[in-house]
């Protein structure tokens, strides 16, 4: 799945690409109403489906964020995904942040990589959430005391 944002579809950057696997997938629909129906009947057991598969990718080792600066010994850290952390990364480099605060680059905003939700919260004092359009790290951190960000007004909703 694709989603692209307005400053990812105004960038470019070199990316590596590694071959493509062929598919074998045969196309088939079943007509299950318990499967696609979300009616009354169906809706309990289809939310607690989607409940596990959710808990499943939060728990998703190779989707958790990555910490770009792990050198950095800090009480600070700031959160950055897309295109909002390849910036912030050269933000900070250039004026001598990139030594003085941890720095996170998410890959999969939602739903947030459990263990990573639980290490920013137990790790960090303050926590500056910069991302794109709506602020879903940010609303997955749920700590308005020391998470800063687009919901706190830290960070303008609207950038131009």
């Amino acid at each position: 799945m694709l989603r692209p944002t307005t400053r990812v579809c105004h960038s470019r950057q070199d990316t590596d690409l590694h071959p493509l696997k062929a598919g074998s997938a045969e196309v088939k629909f079943d007509k299950d109403p318990a499967r696609w129906a979300a009616t009354p009947k169906f809706r309990y057991k289809l939310h607690l489906e989607l409940e596990e598969k959710l808990s499943a990718i939060a728990a998703y080792a190779p989707s958790a964020p990555v910490r770009l600066n792990p050198e950095v010994s800090s009480r600070k850290a700031v959160v950055a995904s897309g295109v909002a952390a390849a910036h912030t990364r050269e933000i900070l480099q250039e004026l001598g942040g990139w030594k003085k605060v941890a720095f996170y680059q998410v890959r999969q905003p939602f739903p947030l990589h459990a263990a990573f939700v639980e290490h920013l919260l137990g790790s960090y004092t303050d926590i500056l959430v910069l991302e794109e359009t709506t602020g879903v790290i940010e609303m997955q951190l749920a700590d308005r005391k020391r998470v800063k960000g687009k919901q706190s007004g830290a960070v303008p909703r609207v950038a131009s």
